[in-house]
This record gives structure tokens, C-alpha cells and sequence, in this order.
């Protein structure tokens, strides 16, 4: 139904330019408006007066002033990527809009559309996968998301994101989860066969292993 069918009323318009404000975060301008309201910019200003007069009155204006604030983005980082919260959860806890939140992931560069795993190790770095949120899916795998374990059956497997992890820290996660195995194995006097272990997985991890383990 458009303004063309029915009269709408003061108090529906305010209640439809605070859910236009909801929807971009702060006080929609005209333009947005038009595109969104349920009824023309030119009808706003008739009852109203102003636009800006209609903003005030709906109880948005200040919202706007607020919007343009620096969102703690160190705070929002670490609930997105390390906490596992939604955008809708992380936009009450600052009380703006979801689309404030976007936008300021998107200033640092990170997505918006991150499974779980990958945010989580986007923010912790390499991490035993008995750690990780949720059991590795193939959409994680498709995010980069893999796993580490040397063979033998000593420890657990470290998960870590192949594009921005070296191979020294994931040794050195590895070995600092798995000490009380890796202990064992050096007491028995398998200390270079352990540093052999790790050079499977290429020369750098073995190179990271035997400073590692000196």
C-alpha cells in the first residue's frame, strides 16, 4: 500500500523513520528516505514542517551526532572475532546499527560474513582445535582453515589459518600445548627424531622446531 491508498498519520510516519533510521544505523537522509519510507519527503516536510523537524520529533536526530563518534573498535574486533558475536548482538552493545558495525569492521578489512572458526583464529591465531567454537566444517576449509599434528600420535593438532600463519608459530603453539608429550618424547632420548617429525611438514618447521627445542 503506498501514500496514494490511505492518509498515514503522524505518529505512523515517526514510527516508520525510526525503523528507516534502525535500518541504516542513524537518521536516514532525505535521499534514503525516499527510497525506503512509506511516504514521500515532500509529505514528511508538509506535516512536519522540516525534515529535520520530523527527525527530532521521531527521536532520531541525536542519533546521528552519536553515529558519528568512534565505535571502540578494538572492543568490537574482539567481540566479532574473538567472542563469536553476531552484528545484530555486537550493534545493541554500543546501541547503533548494524550497519555502523559493518562499517567499521570493513575500515580494518575484515568481513562481515566470517564462520565462527575463522574469526576466532583471525583473532587468537594458531589454536588447538579443541578450542575452536565450533568442529571445522568445509566452509572453514574454504576460509583457509587447517589443522597441524605431527605424526606418531604425540599431542593435539593446532588449527591455523594457511594465509596468515608462519610455520614457526604454529610449531610453537604445537609445542606449547603438547609440552607434557613432547617432554616425554625428549626423556627418551627422541629429541631429533621429534625435530624430524616436525621437518616432514617442510624445512622451515624443522627449522622451527629444532630452535624450538634446543
Amino acid at each position: 500500500m503506498t501514500e496514494y491508498d490511505r492518509q498515514y498519520t503522524r505518529k505512523e510516519i515517526l514510527e516508520n523513520i525510526r525503523e528507516v533510521s534502525n535500518k541504516y544505523g542513524r537518521a536516514p537522509t532525505m535521499e534514503e528516505y525516499r527510497d525506503d519510507g512509506i511516504v514521500s519527503v515532500e509529505t514528511v516536510e508538509n506535516k512536519f514542517g522540516t525534515w529535520n523537524e520530523a527527525l527530532n520529533q521521531a527521536g532520531v536526530a541525536e542519533r546521528e551526532k552519536y553515529d558519528k563518534r568512534d565505535v571502540d573498535i578494538e572492543r568490537v574486533i574482539e567481540l566479532y572475532l574473538d567472542k563469536g558475536l553476531s552484528l545484530s548482538e555486537i550493534s545493541k552493545e554500543f546501541g547503533v546499527g548494524v550497519n555502523v558495525i559493518k562499517d567499521r569492521l570493513r575500515r580494518y578489512n575484515i568481513p562481515t560474513d566470517l564462520p565462527n572458526n575463522v574469526r576466532y583464529l583471525m583473532f587468537n591465531g594458531p589454536t588447538p582445535i579443541n578450542d575452536l567454537p565450533n568442529e571445522i566444517t568445509t566452509d572453514d576449509k574454504i576460509y583457509g582453515v587447517s589443522k597441524f599434528k605431527i605424526s606418531g600420535g604425540i599431542g593435539v593438532s593446532i588449527a591455523y589459518l594457511e594465509e596468515d600463519t608462519r610455520p614457526f608459530q604454529i610449531v610453537k603453539k604445537y609445542i606449547e600445548y603438547n609440552r607434557d608429550d613432547i617432554n616425554r618424547e625428549i626423556e627418551k632420548g627422541n629429541k631429533k627424531g621429534l625435530v624430524e617429525r616436525f621437518g616432514y611438514h617442510g624445512k622451515e618447521y624443522r627449522e622451527a622446531a629444532k630452535k624450538l627445542l634446543q
